[in-house]
């Protein structure tokens, strides 16, 4: 008899979000990534991690993976963001517009945050917006692939639709 809990009960699940180019993108929490950075890179064959954590979110539990981050030789982006909060939209965008590319050119990403819902919800959200897609795409796109995932407060909302009109209108 196996030992419960198993797969999503255990770590919270990892799911893949459809991107319309030749990269992958995964969302999920900290709990699939905290205890090995790189066996959650094997996991799924990425190329990278986004991480939207504060350091308070995982130093105590992960402290490894706090190192892992810190490290200049990591496959890592760390782009701490409060809970149920967003960064500068200029930060936020800089961020998006550098995934996107790393998307466009292949990479596999990666992207989380506590549960893999608001802040790594919200980004998915916003890369899709920079591949092309229209908001309501983007939104269905990433809650159709990983349950409950985008924008999950005011101001995420309000960084979701600045970045749409921001992408709409082609400034890139």
């Amino acid at each position: 008899m196996s030992s419960w809990p198993r797969g999503r009960s255990a770590d919270g699940g990892i799911d893949e979000i459809p991107v319309p180019v030749s990269g992958q993108l995964w969302l999920c929490g900290k709990h699939v990534v905290g205890p090995d950075p790189a066996g959650a890179l094997a996991r799924v064959g990425a190329t990278s991690i986004v991480c939207f954590n504060q350091t308070h979110e995982i130093d105590e539990r992960y402290p490894g993976y706090v190192d892992w981050l810190r490290d200049p030789e990591s496959f890592a982006r760390w782009f701490p963001t409060p809970d149920l909060g967003v960064r500068p939209f200029e930060e936020f965008l800089e961020l998006v517009d550098a995934v996107a590319d790393d998307l466009r050119s292949g990479a596999r990403v990666i992207a989380h945050c506590g549960a893999g819902i608001g802040r790594a919800g919200t980004f998915a959200v916003a890369v899709l917006l920079a591949l092309g897609l229209d908001a309501t795409q983007a939104e269905a796109t990433v809650a159709a692939h990983r349950p409950m995932a985008g924008p999950e407060a005011g101001s995420q909302r309000e960084l979701v639709e600045l970045l749409a009109d921001h992408f709409a209108a082609g400034q890139h």
